[in-house]
């Protein structure tokens, strides 16, 4: 019963008709792509993976090259 309830909250999240009909198409877990940003950033998983790309993110950019040659 909790499948439908999100099959049902998702389709009615997206406002736009036509963006609605196209997100039917596909499977929950694809329809989640179709939401609005507002919607998503209120999701915790998204904040969580959010906050996980930041840190992995800030640690590979943190990183210098010196003493490389110009070309």
């Amino acid at each position: 019963m909790e499948f439908i309830d999100i099959k049902k909250e998702t389709d009615e999240a997206i406002v736009d008709p036509d963006i609605r009909n196209e997100a039917r198409r596909y499977s929950v877990p694809t329809r989640l792509a179709f939401l609005p940003d507002k919607v998503l950033g209120e999701l915790w998983y998204f904040r969580f993976l959010t906050l996980i790309y930041y840190y992995i993110f800030i640690y590979f950019h943190g990183f210098e090259s010196k003493n490389l040659e110009k070309c």
